[in-house]
């Protein structure tokens, strides 16, 4: 199970509000996305990848104990590069400065989850740190549905506010056709 809730939290200034994602798309409060009936339809063995924001990391742990599953590991860290930039090697000038409380974030954590026996790992070789350019608001890299397929093998497969179709998974979300048809995905 793949998911990227849609975090509602309040920007300290309207500033921050005009780029936030309420422009964007429905914010879910944390008790609407507890209440989904994500522990129902999940299976007994599963993995949930869930992208969590910065600000609302406690947050993240009570949806993931909500929905039946326990926190294992954060599976990906996305380093939100500047568009154009494919090299081996970047430096802080090349990550992509955004919005933040405290600090600018640069980057957002995709956490594993687990529930029963979780999954039965295919591949060791799938990188935690991912460069990937930042896209349109809250599109995330197709590389990390690609290293979840990589991971988990031939297993079925939900995402959760999905923005796009991608072959071999079930989509659910008000938005599926956003970005249209991600390219294929292969186990």
């Amino acid at each position: 199970m793949y998911a990227d809730p849609p975090w509602q939290f309040h920007s300290w200034s309207h500033r921050g509000e005009d780029r936030g994602a309420v422009q964007h798309y429905g914010c879910m409060s944390l008790n609407d996305i507890c209440n989904l009936p994500v522990r129902d339809i999940a299976a007994p063995d599963a993995a949930l990848f869930i992208w969590v924001v910065q600000p609302m990391l406690p947050q993240a742990l009570r949806v993931i104990e909500a929905w039946g599953f326990e926190f294992k590991t954060v599976a990906y860290c996305w380093l939100k590069i500047k568009g154009g930039q494919d090299r081996l090697f970047y430096d802080g000038a090349d990550v992509r400065k955004g919005l933040g409380y405290h600090t600018r974030s640069g980057m957002e954590q995709c956490w594993l989850a687990t529930r029963g026996k979780g999954y039965a790992r295919v591949s060791q070789g799938e990188a935690q740190v991912v460069f990937s350019p930042l896209r349109e608001h809250s599109r995330k890299p197709d590389v990390i549905a690609e290293s979840i397929v990589n991971l988990t093998g031939d297993v079925p497969r939900l995402e959760l506010f999905a923005r796009t179709r991608r072959p071999g998974w079930d989509v659910w979300g008000n938005q599926v056709d956003k970005f249209g048809d991600a390219h294929e995905v292969v186990a």
